[in-house]
């Protein structure tokens, strides 16, 4: 009994290290949440609360009863001990994100979501009472009350306890932010990314409580990009923060006339529209304005889809489509027009930051760091001929083809970007040396940018100076490239070498001039009245006859004999025999 009670006491002396964060993080991105399966790591953390248990002889049923038991310090002689509690916390809380997303349908859901959340808070805070004890080393202490305190805040934000949630987040992010002072650098990424998480509820739930600048904030935060998890997070956050800013956005004007709305994705859209303008000024790279307006663009696809929806339900619509001759759109019409441009304008632009970005990379004479291939002007001419089409729809929107001022500004912007087409079109002729066709197109380009220029100019409210220095500056380039291809057009490097060395110098010959269009000779005949210049009456060449057969091989072929197969006559009964013994007959 003393040497178990000695090997006891010597336990109880070993000093427990568990890297909470770093544990849990490598389990979720190994079982599921790096796909975002839930159920996946739930069904993880049962298995291993089952194989910990068992190891340890800890049971959690008696008799196919279940025995909740809560673990004693006394008790702990392993560090699987601190697994136990962990492991049940994050099966509840990966089970409450699971019945979070359920809550979408099912209002009831979300009162199971509330429970396993409370269990998962009482599971960590027993984790954080038993490393308490001084068996537990510091930072596994200062880890496991983040861990609760996390925990304790993610419940008070889901019951949208503003306050109590921003008090245990930011205890969480300071003990995370004290911990990046002891530990390595690889250790330090995890939490920073923890800690940046953190910061975005924080800021979700300040500007819940009152503050206008925080949804700013998490648009900065949106911008920068960063981890996909973190991203996603801000952008539920943001939705969220849209979805009670909507219901203060009621009507909108659009070429002077003001129309109501009412439907709830409409307006989400509207109000994402006016941010994402504010983002996209704020971003720092050409990749995180491109996201931002691809996500935009997926708004918009269902708000476009819900109003179409509502089209074809709509009596006002569907007897206006009955009439005849020109008829004032409905509200409902004027108000899928108008999100029909919006979309076409955003289209435009994001295919604008493409072509940009192409350029620059096909300035570039080595591929990018990122892997990325150096672009072709091919790729180029495919975002131009796509961002043509989208003018040319522009035109067709109901509202912009009466007006002037619109169509005129919007053909000026055709002209533009004809011109950059044919630009790039020019020099993909240049890439396989097709001198002359890319000094046409040179000359096109110049055309288009002179008209487009003009345009511009007539324009009551150019907003457009951009594109206007823009073609300025392709101008310049043009004129350069113009006289190059020229010059290469007539000079021609490798054609006009081989013909110049087939060039003879030599004297004059009495050769008539059909028979010595390579020689250069002086020959002054070809001055007279009667030059010598082909041979008249032309004389007479040997030509092939044309071959003739002659069947003669008849004559000398010997013809197998068919005699074995000439049927033989046979005689006619008793009168036959009679008359081949009386005469002789026989066989034939």
């Amino acid at each position: 009994m003393s040497s178990g009670h000695m090997d006891k006491k010597s336990a109880k002396k070993t000093c427990f290290t568990l890297e909470i964060l770093s544990s849990i993080k490598d389990a979720q991105s190994k079982h599921g949440l790096r796909h975002g399966d839930y159920q996946r790591y739930q069904g993880y953390c049962s298995r291993r609360l089952r194989r910990i248990r068992k190891s340890l002889q800890v049971p959690a049923a008696h008799r196919n009863r279940f025995l909740h038991k809560k673990q004693k310090a006394s008790n702990v002689t392993d560090v699987r001990h601190l697994h136990i509690p962990l492991m049940s916390a994050e099966r509840s809380w990966s089970f409450s994100v699971l019945l979070k997303e359920e809550a979408n349908t099912d209002r009831r859901k979300r009162f199971q979501m509330i429970s396993r959340l409370r269990k998962s808070v009482e599971y960590a805070s027993d984790l954080e009472a038993l490393c308490e004890n001084e068996f537990c080393d510091a930072k596994t202490k200062l880890e496991a009350k983040a861990y609760a305190c996390w925990m304790k805040g993610t419940l008070n934000f889901e019951r949208q306890e503003w306050n109590e949630a921003i008090k245990h987040f930011s205890d969480t992010s300071m003990i995370y932010v004290e911990l990046c002072k002891a530990v390595t650098e690889e250790q330090q990424v995890l939490y920073k990314q923890r800690v940046e998480e953190i910061t975005a509820s924080i800021r979700y739930s300040a500007y819940n409580i009152g503050d206008e600048t925080a949804i700013e904030d998490l648009m900065k935060m949106r911008s920068q990009g960063g981890q996909d998890v973190l991203i996603n997070k801000i952008d539920n956050l943001i939705s969220q923060t849209r979805e009670k800013q909507s219901r203060t956005l009621s009507e909108v004007t659009w070429r002077g006339r003001t129309v109501a709305v009412r439907n709830e994705t409409v307006r989400l859209f509207l109000l994402s529209a006016l941010e994402t303008e504010k983002q996209i000024s704020a971003a720092h790279n050409a990749d995180s304005k491109i996201s931002l307006y691809e996500n935009l663009l997926l708004q918009c696809k269902d708000a476009l889809q819900s109003l179409s929806d509502e089209l074809k339900t709509d009596p006002k619509s569907r007897a206006q489509m009955q009439e005849t001759g020109p008829v004032r759109q409905t509200a409902l019409q004027y108000l899928y027009s108008y999100v029909s441009y919006t979309k076409l304008i955003k289209t435009i632009q994001r295919n604008i930051l493409m072509a940009e970005s192409y350029e620059h990379s096909l300035q570039e004479s080595e591929p990018a760091s990122d892997g990325r291939k150096i672009a072709k002007p091919q790729d180029l001419i495919r975002i131009y001929d796509i961002i043509l089409q989208n003018l040319g729809e522009l035109l067709t929107v109901p509202g912009t083809e009466e007006d002037e001022d619109a169509s005129q500004e919007i053909r000026s912007r055709q002209k533009g970007f004809r011109a950059f087409r044919c630009y790039y079109l020019a020099l993909s002729y240049l890439s396989v040396k097709r001198w002359r066709e890319a000094y046409v197109l040179f000359e096109r380009v110049l055309q288009h940018t002179t008209d487009a220029i003009t345009n511009y100019n007539k324009l009551t409210y150019n907003s457009y100076k951009d594109e206007v220095s823009h073609l300025q500056e392709l101008i310049d380039n043009v004129k350069a490239q113009k006289y190059s291809a020229y010059a290469s057009s007539v000079l021609d490097i490798d054609g006009v070498s081989d013909k110049t060395s087939q060039l003879n110098l030599s004297a004059t010959n009495n050769k008539k001039l059909i028979d010595r269009l390579e020689d250069y000779d002086i020959n002054t005949k070809i001055s007279l009245k009667k030059p010598e210049l082909v041979q008249f009456p032309p004389e007479f060449q040997p030509i092939p006859c044309k071959p003739l057969f002659f069947d003669l091989a008849s004559n000398y072929v010997e013809f197998p004999s068919l005699d074995d197969r000439i049927e033989q006559t046979r005689g006619g009964g008793l009168t036959g025999f009679v008359k081949s013994w009386l005469w002789g007959g026989g066989a034939k």
